[in-house]
């Protein structure tokens, strides 16, 4: 973690979470990355490269999914992409090191394409179920790339954490726009992703050394009963029964698991508050 990130974490603990704190904190968040840019024109290039291809590629996406060039989820999603990789590209850089790569690895390109994925599920395509194929597509690429690579990143696992719940969320608007209602679903996907959520602000401002962000096997097996259920119940309007009541306690069960296992990978203090990498 960058210095000057850690004394604002160490600050923003001091004085007990006060809305100021954080909006102090943010700011301050903004700069450091300024810093980080200017320090590093490689890196900036390779992320104004990106910014150009993904203008170019955004039309094409549209086309693939059934959705309107010119939709307003796809725009602003490449809007708060870019805006928030610049802000987090001080996190490219391989596990337990301190040098930043000079370009966006393959396997982080690989993860930002989910994103346009799940806007084009949030502005009402035509193809939702190949939308979300893609989204899932590139979920197990970007780990298999990361790992054959050897270009596992920081930056990369945490837009892996990002994207797979804005995919899950962008999914389910999707199923409520054709008419359909899976609460047992929806109560998985909001357990799964906002306890994941709740634990990771706490741990990042309350213990003294960053925690590890990263998968793990129970998240994996949730993710995939959860895109499987999706998938279901992205199928043509009215065609798809109402799921069972085991169907149901896999969905919820797997997802406790999932926030079980991810608290107990932030639990171990020790041997995990010595800057133990970020893992896909």
């Amino acid at each position: 973690m960058h210095p000057d990130i850690e004394a604002l974490r160490a600050r923003v603990a001091r004085q007990r979470f006060r809305p100021r704190a954080l909006v102090t904190f943010l700011m301050a968040s903004v700069a450091v990355a300024r810093r980080t840019a200017t320090g590093h024109p490689d890196l900036v290039r390779s992320w104004r490269r990106g910014m150009l291809c993904h203008a170019l590629l955004l039309p094409l996406v549209a086309r693939i999914f059934g959705c309107p060039p010119q939709g307003r989820a796809l725009w602003l999603t490449y809007l708060w992409q870019h805006g928030d990789l610049y802000l987090h590209l001080g996190l490219n850089r391989p596990p337990d090191a301190r040098a930043l790569r000079s370009t966006v690895t393959l396997p982080t390109e690989c993860t930002l394409l989910r994103a346009y994925a799940a806007a084009a599920l949030l502005s009402g395509c035509a193809r939702p179920r190949r939308a979300l194929a893609c989204g899932v597509a590139t979920d197990i690429l970007d780990g298999f790339l990361a790992r054959r690579l050897r270009q596992q990143t920081a930056l990369g696992a945490l837009l892996d954490s990002e994207y797979d719940a804005y995919l899950a969320l962008a999914a389910l608007c999707a199923i409520h726009r054709r008419g359909r209602r899976e609460r047992a679903l929806e109560q998985a996907i909001a357990l799964r992703f906002g306890g994941q959520f709740v634990m990771g602000l706490v741990v990042f401002f309350t213990r003294p050394h960053p925690a590890a962000v990263g998968s793990t096997r129970a998240g994996k097996l949730s993710g995939a009963v959860q895109a499987l259920a999706l998938y279901r119940a992205l199928g043509a309007a009215g065609s798809a029964s109402q799921a069972g009541p085991l169907m149901r306690l896999a969905w919820r069960a797997t997802a406790v698991g999932a926030v079980v296992a991810q608290g107990l990978r932030y639990a171990p203090l020790d041997h995990r508050s010595r800057g133990h990498g970020h893992r896909r």
